[in-house]
């Protein structure tokens, strides 16, 4: 058949169950196209239920459509979204686009598969937006452990300018606490340093 199935999307949050589901197309009489839908036990959530083009398929919580003409026999997957990296959903979407059509059937399949590939990728998209986002937010806590770094050097000097003015034992208290704040600070920016793009994409 000719049926290309959208991406779907969750209706209701609460009566949502994951899990993965097929919809069969089905003679429901008189030739008469309609469909079942099973979850990955086999227990069946709507049965017979007739056909229409681009209408919506709604169950547990979630709603999908499909276009076209769909054959009895033909069948379509619902699966759940998995985390995948960047670099298998542009193979993935590399093997898509070198798809031969040459029948309408073929055409359909390419359709479905390019609908996955630019959800995929529109995902990626999203994610990568999210990890530079916190990556900057990082970057911007490593500058100022910079100037607070630079800031206690400042201190130190004139500490150490005025430390014989001083009492001794309160001159190194006061030193002692300053060092144990710099190895913090210290080791807060290293850290960061060592965070990357790719520590969150794998």
């Amino acid at each position: 058949g000719s049926g290309i199935i959208n991406a779907g999307t969750v209706t209701d949050q609460t009566s949502y169950v994951r899990d993965t589901y097929q919809i069969d197309f089905v003679d429901i009489g008189g030739g008469v196209v309609g469909y079942d839908v099973t979850d990955s036990g086999g227990a069946v959530i709507a049965s017979n239920v007739p056909y229409v083009d681009g209408d919506d398929i709604s169950f547990n919580g979630l709603s999908v459509s499909i276009d076209g003409s769909p054959d009895i026999g033909d069948n379509f997957s619902i699966n759940p979204s998995v985390r995948q990296d960047l670099f298998t959903t542009i193979q993935e979407s590399i093997a898509t686009l070198r798809i031969n059509v040459s029948t309408p059937e073929d055409s359909a399949y390419l359709n479905n598969q390019l609908q996955n590939s630019l959800i995929n990728l529109d995902q990626a998209m999203r994610n990568i937006g999210f990890i530079q986002a916190q990556v900057g937010t990082r970057l911007n806590i490593a500058e100022s452990q910079k100037f607070i770094n630079e800031d206690f050097n400042l201190t130190s000097k004139t500490t150490l300018s005025t430390i014989r003015d001083l009492d001794m034992a309160e001159a190194i208290s006061d030193l002692n606490l300053r060092s144990i704040s710099l190895e913090a600070a210290q080791a807060s920016f290293a850290r960061v340093q060592n965070l990357s793009l790719f520590n969150f994409l794998r």
